[in-house]
C-alpha cells in the first residue's frame, strides 16, 4: 500500500550559468525539506539537494515571449551510495533534475561521524539507516515532484524517469507504488530481480564473475604471477587496511568499460613497487582502496546493498549471503573458490593444484570490507542487525507493476556482471507495457563509457515502439 506523500518544503534555490558551456547551461540548485519517516511525517528532517539543469537557445529571430514550462526528466544515479555528477559531466542536459538521494551526494550525507551524530547505540543506528532504502527515496521524489510542479494543470505535473542501475531499482519501486506521478520511465541496466533477498541473484553473479575472471586470465595469462607474488606479500607482511579479502575486491572493475585494463595497471603497479622498494606505496594503496569498492566514501553501499535485495515484504532477512555463499565447507563447491588464500601453505596449495592464486570478487559486501576499514569498522554492529532484520517492508507491488499503465523502455546487457540479464527478464515480463532493448557490447557503465549507443536503445524504443513488448 502507497504511504501518503505531501510536498517537500522548498528551502532554497540559485540559478547560474556554466561558464565554460558559454552560457548554454543554466543550473539551478535546490534544497528541500522531507521527513525522515514518511509514517510519521512531522518528526524528523532530512535535507536533500538537487540540481536542475536546462540548455538555453539563442534564437535567430529575438523572442521576448515567456518560454512555456519543459517536462522535467530526472535522473536516478546508481549505487546506492553515491550522489550525481556535476551538470558539466553529464552527457545529456536538457531540463534534467540530478537529485542526490536521502544519504548520498549532498542530500544528509551518511558517513560514520554522521551516523554516530544520531545515535552510539547500533540498534538506533541501524533503524536510522532502515529509512535510506529506495521505498523512501521514491517517496522523496514524488515530495519533489509535488514541490516543482504545483500550481500546474493534472495532466502537466508528471515527469519522466532515467534509472541507471540502481537508479532502475529505484524507478520500478516508482512504477510500483507512484505510477500517478510519472509520463514515463527509462531503465538503463537496472531492471531490478523481483525476489525476496540476494541469494537466487548471487548466485547466478557468482557465476558470471567466474566466467569474468576467466577472460581477464586469458587476455592478461601473465597476472596470475603477478596475482601470486601480491598474495604472497599480503599474507606475509599484512596491510590491516588492505587483507586479501578486500585487494580481490578489484573485480569490480571487470565488469565496466575500460575496467580490465585499469585492474591489469593497479596489479602492474603494485609487483613493480615490490620489484623497486619492496612494499607498495601508499599511493598504490589508496588507489587500491578506492578501486576496491570506495566503501569509505560510499558508507551508505557498504550497509545497504545485500538489504535492497530483501523486496518483496516475505521476511528473508540478507544474511550476508555473499559472505555465506563462499564460505561453503565443501572445496568442490561452486563458490569455494572465491575464498581468498587464508595462509602461505593455502596459497601454495592452489598453485600445485594448477588453480589461480584467487578468483576476483566484484561488488560483493563481505563483514571483513567492514572489520577492515577503520572508517567503518565502528559501524559492524548496527551493519549485522542490518543483515538480520526480517521485516523489510516491500519495494516493489508486483500487482501493480502487471497492470502498469505507464510507458517503460528498458535497456538489458547480456554481459552486465552486476544486473543479471536472465532476472531482468523476468522482471520486464511482469511489468505490463515494458518495452526491452537487449544485446551485447555494453557493459554496467554504458551510460557514462557510451552513452550514445546506450541511450540510443531506449530512444529507438520510444521512437519506434518496438522492441520486446512483455
Amino acid at each position: 500500500m502507497s504511504i501518503p506523500v505531501k510536498a517537500a518544503k522548498l528551502l532554497s534555490q540559485y540559478s547560474f550559468q556554466l561558464p565554460e558551456t558559454k552560457g548554454r547551461l543554466l543550473v539551478t540548485e535546490y534544497q528541500f525539506n522531507v521527513p525522515l519517516d514518511y509514517t510519521a511525517p512531522t518528526d524528523k528532517q532530512l535535507r536533500l539537494f538537487a540540481r536542475g539543469v536546462d540548455r538555453t537557445e539563442i534564437p535567430l529571430v529575438p523572442d521576448d515571449r515567456p518560454r512555456p514550462s519543459k517536462p522535467w526528466l530526472t535522473y536516478l544515479t546508481g549505487g546506492p551510495g553515491f550522489g550525481c555528477d556535476l551538470p558539466e559531466n553529464l552527457p545529456w542536459t536538457n531540463w534534467m533534475l540530478c537529485l542526490d538521494q536521502r544519504g548520498f551526494g549532498l542530500s544528509n550525507t551518511l558517513t560514520t561521524q554522521t551516523i554516530q551524530s544520531v545515535s552510539t547505540d547500533p540498534k538506533v543506528q541501524a533503524e536510522y539507516l532502515s529509512k535510506f532504502r529506495a521505498d523512501n527515496s521514491v517517496r522523496d521524489c514524488e515530495a519533489i515532484r509535488q514541490c516543482l510542479m504545483e500550481g500546474l494543470p493534472e495532466e502537466r505535473r508528471k515527469w519522466t524517469i532515467m534509472g541507471q542501475s540502481y537508479g532502475g531499482f529505484m524507478a520500478t519501486t516508482y512504477l510500483s507504488f507512484y505510477p500517478e506521478g510519472l509520463r514515463e520511465a527509462f531503465i538503463l541496466g537496472g531492471l531490478p530481480p523481483l525476489r525476496d533477498g540476494p541469494e537466487d541473484t548471487y548466485r547466478r553473479l557468482y557465476a558470471r564473475l567466474r566466467t569474468a575472471n576467466a577472460t581477464y586470465h586469458t587476455l592478461h595469462p601473465h597476472d596470475a604471477s603477478h596475482l601470486h607474488q601480491i598474495l604472497t606479500y599480503l599474507l606475509s607482511h599484512p596491510i590491516p587496511t588492505l587483507p586479501p579479502t578486500r585487494f580481490l575486491s578489484l573485480g569490480l572493475l571487470l565488469g565496466f568499460h575500460g575496467g580490465p585494463s585499469r585492474l591489469h595497471s593497479l596489479l602492474t603497479r603494485f609487483t613493480l613497487d615490490l620489484t623497486t622498494f619492496g612494499h607498495p606505496t601508499s599511493r598504490t594503496v589508496d588507489e587500491i582502496l578506492e578501486s576496491a569498492l570506495g566503501i569509505e566514501s560510499g558508507v551508505a553501499y557498504a550497509l545497504l546493498h545485500e538489504p535492497l535485495y530483501c523486496a518483496l515484504g516475505h521476511g528473508t532477512p540478507s544474511s550476508w549471503t555473499a559472505d555465506r555463499l563462499r564460505h561453503s565447507s565443501s572445496p568442490s563447491d561452486e563458490f569455494h573458490d572465491f575464498q581468498p588464500p587464508t595462509s602461505l601453505s593455502d596459497l601454495s596449495t592452489r598453485q600445485s593444484r594448477g588453480k589461480l592464486p584467487a578468483l576476483f570478487t566484484a561488488e560483493q559486501i563481505f563483514p571483513l570490507h567492514l572489520s577492515s576499514s577503520p572508517a567503518l569498522a565502528p559501524l559492524l554492529p548496527a551493519a549485522e542487525i542490518l543483515a538480520s532484520k526480517t521485516d523489510w517492508p516491500a519495494l516493489y507491488n508486483l500487482d501493480q507493476l502487471g497492470k502498469n499503465e505507464v510507458p517503460v523502455y528498458a535497456a538489458v546487457y547480456l554481459d552486465d556482471l552486476y544486473v543479471d540479464c536472465g532476472l531482468s527478464l523476468e522482471t520486464a515480463r511482469g511489468i505490463k507495457g515494458c518495452r526491452v532493448a537487449m544485446g551485447n557490447g555494453l557493459l554496467h557503465n554504458a551510460v557514462r563509457a557510451r552513452v550514445e549507443e546506450c541511450l540510443g536503445w531506449v530512444w529507438r524504443l520510444r521512437e519506434e515502439e518496438g522492441g520486446v513488448v512483455q
